[in-house]
């Protein structure tokens, strides 16, 4: 939940025009790649990563102000 809320704060302050930047990093074979861009087309369940849902939270967010 924690990382979810960190998140959130990330997008906020980009769309408030703060420089955010999301790093990932870890030993190879961990799942980074999975995080940043989910598991697209690879499965009958597609699961967003995390730049799908920046992109949605930001588009999202200048369409409620």
């Amino acid at each position: 939940m924690q990382q979810l809320t960190t998140f959130c704060v990330i997008v906020k302050g980009a769309v408030d025009g703060h420089n955010a930047t999301i790093f990932v990093y870890g030993q190879t074979g961990n799942g980074k790649t999975y995080s940043i861009q989910g598991n697209g087309l690879t499965s009958s369940i597609p699961k967003d990563g995390v730049k799908t849902e920046a992109v949605d939270g930001i588009i999202q967010k200048i369409a409620r102000d």
